[in-house]
């Protein structure tokens, strides 16, 4: 059932506003009522309430189940979901091989005792390694 179809239903429910349950003047003297009269319609408000409470629920009964329907279809999609944003597809053909890039300009060569360790700088990391670490200063 859809949403517009159960809002017919509320809507056929005949349930009217608060005036068509009392369906009393505002003044009910001045009107012409006796004190029987207006005794009468009190007495019966109760029951006039309980019955258009009772029109409503089956409508607003099939709302819920819609709307629980609903977000269960919902949640069903989104569980179904594949992670990592969509997933991926089948793997395309191989592309042509590209052309081979222009000659880069000569790179730098490293110079001992700049770039690199020398065999003195080597001793002495060796030297604090023996010490510091495995000696347990450190």
């Amino acid at each position: 059932m859809t949403y517009n179809e159960i809002l017919v239903q509320v809507n056929s429910a005949n349930v009217g506003d608060v005036d068509s349950v009392v369906d009393m003047p505002l003044n009910p003297t001045d009107a012409g009522w006796t004190p029987t009269e207006i005794q009468e319609r009190f007495d019966a408000l109760p029951n006039a309430v309980k019955e258009k409470h009772n029109a409503l629920i089956p409508p607003l009964e099939n709302l819920v189940n819609t709307i629980s329907t609903d977000i269960a279809g919902i949640r069903e999609v989104i569980e179904n979901l594949p992670s990592g944003g969509g997933g991926t597809g089948e793997k395309g053909e191989k592309g042509d091989k590209g052309d081979k890039g222009d000659k880069g300009d000569p790179g730098y060569t490293p110079v001992r005792g700049i770039d690199y360790w020398t065999a003195s700088d080597i001793a002495e990391i060796k030297s604090y390694v023996d010490t510091a670490i495995l000696g347990g200063e450190w």
